[in-house]
């Protein structure tokens, strides 16, 4: 399972970035509203992934996304 707890500075309205995971390629981005993770298309298993207690199961190729507050 791959836990998320965003907070970005004052002064980044948005930070992205790639991370690979259990050979997954993840795009991972983070605005002051959201938190999307996107996984690339490939044959492998689905990830969970989590945000404040809420999971999501991330299949290759999909995307999801959590609201974040301030």
């Amino acid at each position: 399972e791959l836990l998320f707890n965003p907070v970005l500075p004052e002064e980044l309205s948005r930070l992205s970035f790639r991370v690979r995971y259990r050979q997954h390629l993840l795009h991972v981005d983070i605005t002051d509203g959201a938190l999307g993770i996107a996984s690339d298309q490939a044959t492998i298993e689905p990830i969970d992934s989590r945000f404040k207690g809420e999971t999501r199961r991330l299949i290759p190729g999909a995307t999801v996304r959590f609201v974040l507050s301030r």
